[in-house]
């Protein structure tokens, strides 16, 4: 056996250096140890008031649609790390501006919702100083009207178009979440086939799938129906729902509201109902860390998901994008983090002013030992 010195032990068992590889030719093991240190660390928006014993760092969206690639950095210490990540919510998309009784048109009706951002969320190792990408995904927008809208919007209405898909959030390469699918650009026979998917999650010790967003009612004659609630997320974002013509509202799908400490995900959007000039309310959006937002009728507009200026998802009405219509036919915004946006209903009847919800934007959060 090799000589060691005292000192050279004493000086082990201070850094706590020792070392373990498979030496089987020589009949005994060696081991290898990392020494745990409290990190030092900058990004995000700080958070140490949680009172769990952890320091949580936590990413946003830069802007209503627009995605966040930034870093993390250790400047200091050795520990173990955790992250939860949350796609972007799909926006819902708008049906066509013309008033055909028969299909391409934007006469009844209603469109299906944006689906809810995928979750994934656990430790990604020891980590130690250094530098560490990530990349916040970014709601999806909704279509429809949306001239004049929020500078991220298009410039111009983007009628008979699928909603945007949230974009997809990852730390580091190694855990990820994608977004949810847009919504369509109207509804399709048969209905289940116009779901928009919500995103997945990988690279997580619990790896969550968001709920789709609801199909909606086939434009045209009759154009009646009853829009589909959006389905909640599994350990993930809700999606948004379907928006109705002359029949019961759809609700947005509820999102899981702790993933990791008080940080989970959004609920979706409410859709929109149409009932032929009479007062009406859209349905209400679904629960989570962050609420949906309701959908729009005649005399109860839409309204904006809950959560963060930058990061809710913004419903279809007026205060977003003026006129919103003479009978406020407008889908609700996906709440923080996550849920998907949910559907207009009858865009011709409407003014041809009917804007959809966008998605509610993703997430990234750090968190380490005290």
């Amino acid at each position: 056996m090799p000589f060691k010195s005292t000192l050279a032990k004493s000086a082990g068992k201070l850094f706590g250096v020792f070392r373990e590889r498979d030496l089987s030719l020589r009949g005994y093991n060696q081991q290898s140890r990392e020494i745990i240190l409290n990190i030092t660390a900058t990004g995000g928006t700080k958070n140490t008031s949680v009172g769990d014993g952890y320091i949580y760092h936590v990413f946003e969206q830069t802007a209503v649609g627009s995605p966040n690639s930034t870093t993390f950095q250790i400047t200091d210490g050795n520990n173990t790390v955790e992250v939860l990540v949350i796609g972007g919510g799909g926006g819902s998309g708008s049906m066509p501006s013309g008033s055909n009784p028969s299909p391409p048109t934007g006469r009844n009706g209603g469109n299906p919702g944006g689906g809810g951002g995928g979750a994934a969320v656990g430790p990604v190792g020891i980590l130690g100083p250094g530098t560490y990408p990530l990349t916040v995904g970014a709601g999806g927008k909704g279509r429809g009207a949306t001239s004049p809208g929020p500078p991220a919007y298009s410039p111009s209405n983007t009628f008979g178009t699928a909603g945007e898909a949230g974009g997809t959030s990852v730390f580091n390469g190694v855990i990820q979440a994608t977004g949810g699918a847009g919504g369509l650009a109207a509804a399709t026979a048969p209905l289940p086939g116009s779901r928009a998917s919500g995103g997945t999650g990988t690279g997580g010790v619990t790896n969550g799938t968001g709920g789709y967003g609801g199909y909606g009612v086939v434009p045209g004659s009759p154009g009646q129906g009853v829009g589909e609630d959006g389905q909640n997320g599994t350990n993930a974002a809700g999606g948004g729902a379907g928006g109705s013509d002359m029949q019961p509202v759809a609700t947005g799908g509820d999102g899981t509201t702790s993933l990791l400490g008080p940080y989970g995900a959004g609920g979706g959007g409410g859709g929109a109902r149409d009932e032929g000039g009479q007062p009406a309310s859209g349905g209400a959006g679904g629960s989570g860390m962050f609420a949906g937002g309701r959908g729009g009728g005649l005399g109860s507009d839409a309204l904006d998901g809950s959560g963060p200026a930058t990061s809710k998802g913004l419903g279809g009405q007026n205060a977003n994008f003026p006129p919103g219509g003479s009978r406020s036919n407008n889908g609700g915004g996906g709440g923080a983090y996550g849920g998907g946006g949910g559907g207009l209903s009858d865009m011709a009847n409407n003014s041809t002013k009917s804007v959809s919800g966008s998605g509610g934007g993703g997430l990234v959060v750090v968190r380490y030992a005290v």
